[in-house]
């Protein structure tokens, strides 16, 4: 039975229905609302981890501190400014680097990976071997070696003390153009950041000319030596006072054993009474015309002293 003011079921139902839409509604449009939020926050989170993947770690996601993903933004945030931070330390040791290999132009630097592949080469290696790096990175370290040094060089890479003092050698080295020179290495070991093995770094320079000129001066030291091996004429040669050399002459004027000549000190062939005067003479030099001074003295042989006439060269 129906009372006056009273609803009657139809619109209380309806009523009811109403105010349950309204309250789909409204947690539909919070929710909508939420993910609008969310996928905005997400966004500001790709970008800032986009922005350190290209290297520039700078954006800040701006996500409030009470947010559902504050945490996972104040971790970004933190992790961004130590990818900063290091990214500033690599370039400043780069740039270290750079200027240190700029002030030794003459020395070529090769790195390697662990797999013996060549990383990096500097402008000097490009200049000494005709390789540009595009060329070369990548080719295994052995391009740069003809077969049999190469071969030579590996045992000595793998051996302990190098990978605590490095290692120290000459070999022969093979440019683009297949053409070898002489070079003086020292390879280092190169670590990862968990100590294992990283490759090596190898520095280079070219002693070519200079093992040509100590060959050169070889060959002509050996012809003056055959000379004088042969010459009539006693010679001996005199530094710092030793007997470093002595022809088959001298040893014979001598008649003494070779080793009683070469090495003892000159004063001690010259008899007592002379040793002032020789000594005098030696350290005299030449006249200021540049000619040579002649000495008569003696010399003690075996059989006791040699009368004798010096003459030297400086």
């Amino acid at each position: 039975m129906n009372g006056a003011g009273a609803l009657d079921p139809n619109s209380l139902i309806l009523l009811i229905g109403l105010a349950v839409l309204a309250l789909v509604a409204a947690v539909l449009s919070t929710l909508l609302m939420s993910r609008r939020k969310i996928r905005r926050e997400i966004r500001e989170l790709v970008t800032a981890i986009e922005g350190m993947r290209g290297g520039r770690p700078r954006h800040r996601p701006d996500i409030p501190e009470d947010s559902a993903l504050g945490m996972v933004a104040d971790s970004v945030n933190r992790l961004g400014q130590d990818i900063a931070a290091r990214t500033h330390e690599a370039s400043r040791v780069s740039t270290q680097l750079d200027a240190l290999l700029a002030a030794a132009p003459d020395t070529a630097v090769v790195s390697t990976d662990d797999e013996g592949a060549v990383r990096t080469f500097n402008v000097a290696a490009e200049e000494l071997f005709g390789w540009s790096t595009g060329d070369v990175q990548g080719q295994p370290a052995s391009v740069l070696f003809p077969e049999d040094a190469w071969k030579d060089l590996l045992p000595k890479l793998l051996r302990r003390d190098v990978r605590s003092r490095g290692l120290r050698t000459s070999a022969s080295l093979r440019r683009k153009d297949g053409t070898l020179f002489e070079a003086e290495l020292f390879v280092r070991n190169l670590r990862h950041d968990g100590g294992d093995a990283g490759g090596f770094l190898v520095a280079v320079r070219d002693i070519d000319e200079r093992v040509r000129l100590e060959r050169r001066l070889a060959r002509t030291e050996l012809r003056h030596r055959e000379f004088l091996e042969r010459l009539g004429e006693a010679v001996v040669v005199v530094q710092d006072g030793d007997v470093a050399f002595a022809n088959p002459t001298a040893v014979d004027l001598l008649d003494r054993d070779r080793d009683e000549v070469v090495g003892p000190q000159f004063h001690d062939l010259v008899p007592t009474r002379d040793v002032l005067l020789v000594r005098e003479w030696l350290e005299s030099g030449p006249t200021q015309d540049g000619d040579l001074v002649v000495l008569r003295t003696s010399i003690e042989g075996r059989g006791g002293p040699i009368d004798v006439r010096l003459r030297a060269a400086w």
